[in-house]
């Protein structure tokens, strides 16, 4: 009788499973499927169901769907109890740029200013308490936030690193009170900014995150233990319950890419990774350095991304000059491509993924919504030549920017993503893509590699 374990990755709109052979990690199916029309519950007990899988050794995670909350205000809902004289700190030091190769972008704000609040408290920086914290003067501050029915309540007092007392006992009250209380990691001074945006972003994903966690454990709770449900930190260790590994698990899956990618290819050369993914283009460069967001650096060690300026839901607009160009914004995938049955303007994804094999029925719903963009145009050209066009377009834009990219680095480039095994036979043809040393998604999928590494790193240790 065979163990199973599955390994699980989770997107912003796609999900993937991979049931594997505990013992001999062998990929023994495996599902991909559109979260807007199967949510992660419902197709995950379905699926046991379906396959009458009675028990599971382990359950491997990693995840980049929190990344989807990034476009909203995310400390909306989250209080900050702060040093009297700090409560802008964060503020202050938000960048102004996104991770685009190109585009600048303003973020959306990280916190709202109603929600901090500030208190009279000092530690010096040698550690010395010089202004004791009246516990007191909490008090109104917990009324107004139950007023509000806040929950989450993240505290940043000015060198607590170096002296806990006054954070220990306001930590103490909350948590009396009720709140789920965040506390920065413990850094060097010099980073204790970057600590606090560090918590103040943990305490904002935790809702979703408590969320997806316990979606998995409702539709496995018949075959697997919660104790057996593991997911991915950013140090490639794994975790269950503890609150500040919760958004570094974000970067999770490049640092495993950049760990399992040289052994598959048996090599020990630095290399970076042009993702060509289903859900994301992006350059992920082998250096680590600290993980840089649209609000500033956090203290995390990550694999730099960059994101390209062509993008899977871009749609095709026309401009004032009757030019067929791909919008800058992105439009996600809800409704998402007209080949994924809800969207009604052909974008990026619909391109690239169009070919003869598409359903007939979809095939003319592109051809058509591209013939009325084509027609505005004032060219004479056929929808599938528009096609063909544009799919050389999007080609040679993505090769520009690894271009502009890689002339920083001397580093081999490893091509991964369904997108790279898809277009295949399109990418043998381009100087640039037919160097590149190819890894194939179908071999190894996301969650094949997830499931492989948990059984290395738990099941056989």
């Amino acid at each position: 009788m065979k163990n199973y374990s599955l390994g699980l990755f989770i997107g912003e709109s796609f999900a993937e499973l991979s049931l594997l052979d505990t013992q001999t990690k062998e990929k023994l199916d495996f599902q991909r499927w559109y979260l807007p029309r199967a949510n992660l519950k419902s197709f995950l007990s379905k699926y046991i169901s379906e396959k009458s899988i009675e028990k599971l050794d382990h359950v491997f995670v990693a995840h980049r769907f929190l990344e989807k909350l990034f476009s909203y205000r995310l400390g909306g809902s989250v209080a900050q109890v702060v040093t009297n004289g700090f409560e802008k700190v964060l503020q202050l030091e938000e960048l102004s740029i996104s991770n685009s190769l190109v585009w600048p972008q303003k973020p959306p704000a990280l916190s709202s200013s109603e929600l901090i609040f500030s208190v009279h408290e000092k530690v010096s920086e040698t550690g010395k308490t010089i202004t004791p914290i009246d516990v007191s003067t909490l008090e109104p501050i917990s009324a107004k936030l139950k007023m509000m029915e806040v929950k989450r309540v993240c505290l940043h007092f000015h060198h607590s690193s170096l002296n806990k007392e006054n954070l220990s006992q306001a930590q103490s009250f909350f948590e009396a009170a009720g709140f789920d209380v965040f506390v920065p990691p413990v850094t060097e001074p010099a980073l204790e900014f970057q600590a606090w945006r560090k918590n103040l972003l943990e305490a904002a994903v935790t809702g979703t995150f408590l969320e997806i966690q316990e979606d998995i454990q409702g539709a496995l709770a018949s075959v697997v233990s919660e104790e057996k449900i593991h997911f991915l930190g950013s140090q490639l260790n794994w975790f269950r319950n503890e609150k500040n590994e919760r958004l570094g698990s974000l970067v999770a899956l490049e640092n495993l890419w950049m760990k399992f990618f040289p052994e598959i290819l048996k090599s020990n050369e630095k290399i970076d990774i042009f993702h060509f993914g289903l859900e994301n283009f992006s350059l992920i460069k082998s250096e680590l350095s600290p993980w840089k967001l649209t609000w500033g650096r956090l203290p995390v060690l990550s694999h730099e991304r960059k994101d390209f300026r062509i993008q899977p839901t871009q749609s095709l607009k026309v401009t004032e000059s009757s030019q067929l160009i791909f919008d800058r914004k992105e439009l996600s995938f809800e409704p998402g491509p007209i080949s994924m049955g809800r969207g009604v303007v052909p974008c990026v994804y619909d391109v690239l993924y169009f070919s003869e094999n598409s359903p007939p029925e979809m095939q003319e719903k592109i051809k058509r919504s591209l013939q009325v963009l084509v027609k505005s145009t004032g060219r004479s050209v056929t929808p599938l030549q528009s096609l063909k066009q544009l799919k050389g377009d999007i080609l040679d834009q993505i090769a520009l920017d690894i271009e502009f990219s890689k002339s920083l680095s001397s580093n081999q480039v490893v091509l991964y993503g369904l997108c790279a095994d898809l277009l295949e036979d399109d990418l043998k043809k381009h100087s640039l893509f037919s160097k590149m040393k190819k890894i194939s998604e179908k071999a190894w999928s996301k969650s094949a590699m997830i499931g492989h590494w948990g059984l290395r790193t738990v099941y056989e240790q």
